[in-house]
């Protein structure tokens, strides 16, 4: 528990879920890269690849659910932010072609243009 602990400290923004993944496939490779000859070929290869076949799924399983979760915020920020455009558009005219103007702008800044380019 200690090393996952170590492990989230030293990377703040991951997953635990992620931590433990990596914590799991190091140790399976250490363990791997360890096996002289003698006791490599003592390794059932049914349970090593199956083993590595679950490691395989879970890593998958949570990358597709971080996708999905991501898409679900991004499919709720994008209705809330035609919400607000709508209503600003609506309720202020003035500041809405203000903000949409200051949209336009960083996103031309953002490419490399400058304010003056037009």
């Amino acid at each position: 528990m200690l090393v996952i602990l170590t492990e989230t400290e030293r990377y703040p923004d991951l997953d635990p879920a992620e931590a433990i993944l990596r914590l799991a496939s190091q140790k399976i490779y250490d363990a791997v890269a360890a096996l002289d000859d003698e006791h490599w070929n003592e390794v059932s290869a049914d349970k090593l690849l199956s083993q590595a076949t679950a490691l395989a799924r879970a890593v998958a399983y949570k990358k597709g659910i971080d996708t999905k979760v991501k898409s679900d915020e991004e499919i709720a920020l994008e209705s809330n932010q035609t919400l607000l455009y709508e209503t600003l558009k609506r309720d202020n005219p003035r500041l809405y072609k203000e903000l949409q103007e200051e949209i336009l702008r960083i996103k031309h800044k953002n490419k490399g243009g400058t304010a003056n380019d037009g």
